[in-house]
């Protein structure tokens, strides 16, 4: 039994606060996060010493945060009630209402990525069944959407080329039994199998090389630890950009495509590596706090 000086302070515990999901909107001088300063998980933005300013308020939580090419833009991800039935909001400008780009509460959507030009996203949906998901394309100038890849089973969309013709898609069997699918967003050619369906891996967090020559992407292909790698988009010839001997658990390229960040996973602590992909070079990053990376909802390193 606790004595008087050793109890817990109930409310004090109440009244601790979270943020995640930070990113930087394409002006990259302003940060944006999920958190519930104000109670209920919301979307907040700061700029350099300044407190935090409320940007969206959903109908209840807030839960990713995807800001668009140009300086101000947002999609956000947000249920009702931890339903986990995610609709996708739009907002256009800091300080304007948010607009929904979804609205069917029965049905999941998760979100895939920006065209380079902000004019279109991709984003997956259980629409057509409640079981399996489909890709569409959504133009946010004319609202027209379409179904880009109907198959029945469950596929995460990618970003889009560097061209905006076609999109990488993540088919899931299980957590350890991926394909890696071309989808022409044109709708002009079939989509295209990239990966070898002989072995079983899983292929994460795809991204496109700059000249779109390539698709970097986490995996186990041929191996025991998932690791960062390089698929040739001619060819689907795999190669491995580094091999350490742990698990790999996060990777993502840099805007320029010029370096690699990862994250190994060194007994459930993350070191962070960011690696010169011309040269090789690599540096690790210092100074973070000991512990995992928060990637529940979506990638933790951005």
């Amino acid at each position: 039994m606790l004595g008087s000086s050793e109890m817990l302070d109930l409310g004090q515990l109440l009244r601790v606060r979270s943020a995640s999901a930070g990113r930087f909107d394409a002006s990259g001088q302003h940060l944006v996060f999920v958190s519930d300063l104000a109670g209920v998980p919301q979307v907040w933005g700061v700029s350099g010493d300044g407190w935090p300013e409320l940007l969206v308020t959903p109908p209840d939580r807030a839960q990713t945060i995807y800001p668009g090419p140009r300086p101000g833009t947002l999609v956000v991800g947000a249920d009702v009630g931890g339903n986990e039935h995610t609709q996708l909001l739009l907002q256009l400008q800091p300080g304007t209402a948010w607009e929904p780009l979804t609205n069917d509460p029965e049905r999941i959507h998760n979100f895939g990525d920006w065209s380079a030009d902000g004019e279109r996203i991709s984003y997956a949906a259980n629409t057509r069944t409640g079981r399996w998901f489909d890709i569409y394309v959504r133009d946010l100038a004319s609202v027209d959407t379409r179904c880009v890849l109907e198959h029945d089973s469950t596929n995460r969309p990618g970003p889009f080329s560097p061209d905006g013709r076609w999109l990488a898609v993540v088919r899931a069997f299980s957590s350890q039994h991926h394909e890696l699918w071309l989808v022409d967003a044109q709708r002009s050619e079939p989509p295209r199998l990239l990966t070898d369906i002989s072995e079983e891996a899983f292929y994460e967090r795809p991204e496109w090389s700059t000249d779109g020559s390539a698709i970097y992407c986490l995996t186990d292909y041929k191996r025991e630890f998932g690791t960062p790698a390089r698929i040739d988009v001619k060819t689907g010839e795999l190669s491995c950009v580094v091999l350490p001997e742990l698990e790999v658990d996060e990777a993502t390229l840099d805007p320029t495509g010029r370096r690699l960040a990862y994250a190994c996973n060194r007994d459930g602590v993350a070191q962070v590596m960011v690696r010169e992909l011309a040269s090789g070079a690599e540096t690790a990053v210092e100074g973070l706090p000991p512990g995992t990376l928060y990637d529940y909802w979506q990638r933790a390193l951005a």
